[in-house]
């Protein structure tokens, strides 16, 4: 089926001790290729970890399967990796590639926010109605980029505009940790891995 020819990458929530290691490391770094770019260091140091094996696996996988889309995704911890994985395989592949984030904490600074926006043409950064992770980190050195997609408390979604849309999730001071759980209807700490 053309619809699933499709390579996937990826990235999951913070389920390690490591993982909140990197969470909690705040400060901006410099991003390359991009001037004046910073992204968070954890974020980039998880990132940085696993980019060669995941750029090696899926050069491999795109020889086989030429005509197949790249789609990089992932949830919470995972939609900030997933961010700077497309920015990697976009640049490597040299080939557009698909961003679908889910409940991702902000990566970087407003001219990081430019410049995924314009290099990752294909976006989606899915939000849920009070979901706190999408207003993490708490400071205004940081900014979302653009493309985000709101599901209100009724699941409906709603197109958003810019980097922070106030009739989006950042309408939103009371926040929930319970709706970082649930997307498009479905308890992310259900799903299992399928190895």
């Amino acid at each position: 089926m053309e619809d699933q020819q499709s390579i996937y990458v990826v990235f999951r929530e913070s389920t390690s001790t490591r993982d909140w290691i990197n969470n909690i490391d705040t400060i901006l770094t410099p991003y390359p290729n991009c001037p004046k770019c910073e992204v968070h260091a954890g974020f980039y140091r998880a990132e940085q970890s696993v980019q060669q094996a995941v750029v090696a696996e899926v050069q491999a996988l795109r020889l086989q399967n030429p005509n197949f889309k790249v789609i990089v995704t992932g949830h919470s911890l995972g939609g900030a990796l997933s961010t700077l994985a497309a920015l990697t395989l976009s640049s490597s592949l040299n080939t557009s590639i698909t961003l679908i984030n889910f409940g991702s904490p902000r990566v970087g600074n407003l001219e990081f926010a430019e410049f995924a926006s314009s290099t990752i043409q294909n976006r989606f950064r899915l939000t849920h109605y009070r979901d706190v992770v999408p207003h993490l980190p708490w400071t205004e050195r940081f900014v979302h980029i653009s493309g985000e997609w709101y599901e209100d408390q009724y699941g409906k979604l709603h197109s958003c505009e810019g980097y922070e849309d106030e009739d989006c999730a950042d309408q939103w001071y009371y926040l929930t940790t319970e709706d970082h759980l649930y997307y498009l209807g479905l308890n992310i700490t259900n799903c299992a891995a399928v190895t």
